[in-house]
């Protein structure tokens, strides 16, 4: 019975720590006993169970084997609850990088402009003079350089200039007071020669010279002089003798000739439009050609140079390039003729200088205008101008012979600058120098008297510029080149 009990007694000691066992690796995998907080082993457990049982015992034959020692049960480690990730979103969406964009390209290199280019629908008109025809006989006609002239006396003595058969008169524009502009043209000739005057309105005696050697010319071909009849069988010598008759006869006579008072000069007193050098929009028209260098300044040196921004007495350009009356009609006479002319005199006042080439041209026309300056010289003994010292962009760009030279070199007229330009260039490079000429025109700017005769109200300075300084002579010379 003891032995029973015993055996009893030690097989219940097995199965409860069988149980033990089985509880303490159920509580394990399901995540209940936290090691590292408790820090306690299956071992520890089954020890404090055993110090709880009665002790029984044994003798030394039937004692048990010692428990074997079990393994200890892996440390558990409850992983904290994790962190929820941020809802992602939407990354922004990068902007678009603009495109790069070149430079805007400078108009001829970027020289400044002072006045919008001429439109090409005005460039364009056609030259239509209108042909005056008079009755009447002719008689011998002269200009008397003691006393000062009204447009309307000038006008007359063209007119009946008119009368001979050797003489043709256009009428070939308006100018903005309503007058009309003339084109004296004498003898049948293919070969031209070309004058005008008048351009300024204060260097009154020029239209009286070149209407005086016109009256010459006139009456020797009545008279049937020999030399100059046969002159004018090969030469046709074409004049307009005021380009500015509004201004012509303002800073003689003064204010109270302007008829249209709503025009610009008609504000002004008659000491003031003595010193008048523009037309009667107060645009100078020797400043309003849409030459290459018309109303802009190319060289850094002039760029702070002042000009008169609106219109005035002698320095404004012009809003626009070649739209002025008078400029429009002198456009396309000057189309009209230079390719069939042989010369070109433009005539101004004051300084006794002959200004002969342009320095962006060739030095094939500076050559030959200085060769035309040097036979007027031989009359007149007036200085002679290189080409060099005519600088391109400064204040005395746009003026006629910019034009005629440009025209006569080949120039052509673009569109978006409104000007002549090199025919090869673009409108972005400015052309310092152009090598080639078209037509075989010798132009020069001739300057008469030292004086301001519209100041001075002498007439007889004319007489005495003409006879001194031989200009009649010097006029000649140049048709029969």
């Amino acid at each position: 019975l003891m032995l029973k009990e015993e055996e009893i007694m030690k097989k219940s000691k097995s199965l409860i720590i069988g149980l033990i066992l089985i509880l303490f690796t159920c509580c394990s995998a399901f995540g209940l006993s936290n090691a590292n907080s408790r820090n306690i082993t299956a071992e520890n457990k089954i020890m404090a169970v055993e110090n709880t049982l009665p002790t029984i015992a044994l003798s030394v034959t039937e004692q048990i084997s010692p428990t074997p020692t079990l393994e200890p049960s892996p440390t558990v480690t409850i992983a904290p609850t994790p962190t929820p990730l941020p809802t992602p979103t939407k990354a922004p969406k990068p902007k678009p990088t603009a495109p790069i964009v070149p430079a805007k390209k400078e108009l001829l290199g970027g020289v400044k402009f002072l006045s919008a280019g001429m439109p090409i629908s005005v460039y364009n008109n056609e030259y239509s003079p209108e042909k005056v025809d008079v009755d009447g006989e002719y008689a011998e006609t002269d200009v008397d350089l003691n006393r000062f002239y009204r447009y309307s006396e000038i006008e007359a003595i063209i007119l009946k200039l008119g009368l001979s058969t050797n003489v043709e008169v256009f009428k070939i524009g308006t100018t903005a007071d309503s007058r009309n502009i003339y084109s004296l043209e004498i003898g049948t000739g293919a070969e031209k020669h070309l004058f005008v005057a008048g351009v300024h309105a204060l260097e009154v005696c020029n239209p009286l010279y070149i209407l005086k050697y016109a009256a010459w010319i006139v009456n020797l071909s009545q008279s049937n002089n020999e030399e100059v009849i046969n002159l004018l069988k090969t030469k046709r010598i074409c004049i307009v003798v005021v380009v500015n008759p509004d201004g012509f006869d303002a800073a003689i006579w003064g204010n109270s000739t302007i008829t249209n008072r709503s025009l610009f000069i008609a504000k002004y007193s008659d000491s003031e439009l003595s010193m008048l050098k523009s037309n009667a929009n107060g645009v100078n028209l020797n400043r309003n050609f849409p030459s290459y260098s018309g109303g802009v300044i190319y060289t850094k040196q002039y760029r702070n140079i002042e000009f008169t921004k609106s219109p005035g007495l002698v320095s404004f350009t012009g809003y626009t390039l070649g739209v002025e009356p008078e400029t429009q009609a002198m456009i396309k006479w000057y189309k009209h003729n230079l390719p069939d002319a042989k010369t070109f005199v433009d005539l101004h006042s004051r300084g006794r200088i002959l200004y002969a080439g342009k320095l962006h041209l060739s030095d094939q026309l500076n050559s030959s205008c200085q060769s035309l300056a040097k036979i007027a010289k031989g009359y007149t003994s007036y200085g002679v101008i290189s080409a060099s010292l005519e600088v391109p962009g400064k204040n005395e760009s746009g003026t006629n012979t910019d034009f005629a030279n440009e025209f006569v070199s080949g120039f052509v007229f673009n569109e978006e600058l409104g000007r002549l330009v090199p025919p090869e260039s673009d409108i972005y490079t400015l052309v310092k120098k152009y090598t080639k000429v078209k037509y075989s025109c010798k132009t020069i700017s001739f300057e008469t008297l030292a004086e301001l005769i519209t100041a001075t109200k002498n007439p007889e300075l004319q007489s005495s510029e003409w006879n001194g300084r031989r200009l009649q002579e010097a006029f000649f010379a140049i048709c029969k080149t």
